[in-house]
């Protein structure tokens, strides 16, 4: 619900519109549920589309897209998405086509930074996880050290 809150605010520019010719989509046998045609159905699909050359998104949320999607976009420049959500091809094209949706229309959403408050709470919990993690291994070192003097 607060994700819905956060694209109402976003700025014009992406109409949400995403033209099906120019994605490659691709289908597969996906795992999961299915019964007997478990086997024969071709439900899991991929969707992927290069980038730089795709028209429909704003020049200027492209280099944002490539930085925020760095880890979905591969090497040739193809951002890929896929889904095998449910047995039915369809829904999983339709839920792969609003994947590329919200990951545009994150990329609208102006964040202000982080507050000094903030930061300084994120380090004092890293520290605290971090003092734990070495007492848990001192604890358990320790373990292992009274079980070879025997």
């Amino acid at each position: 619900m607060e994700s819905l809150n956060r694209l109402e605010t976003v700025k014009p520019g992406f109409t949400g519109f995403i033209p099906v010719e120019k994605l490659e989509i691709k289908s597969s046998r996906g795992s999961g549920p299915g019964g007997q045609s478990v086997n024969k159905s071709n439900n899991k699909v991929e969707i992927r589309f290069h980038v730089a050359s795709a028209d429909w998104i704003p020049d200027n949320l492209k280099d944002k897209f490539l930085e925020q999607e760095k880890n979905r976009i591969n090497k040739e420049g193809y951002f890929i998405t896929m889904s095998h959500k449910t047995r039915k091809h369809i829904l999983n094209q339709s839920d792969c086509i609003n994947k590329i949706r919200t990951a545009i229309y994150e990329c609208m959403i102006e964040r202000e930074p982080p507050s000094e408050e903030h930061l300084e709470k994120l380090n004092k919990r890293l520290e605290k996880q971090q003092r734990e993690r070495l007492r848990e291994k001192r604890s358990h070192s320790l373990k292992k050290q009274d079980r070879k003097t025997l």
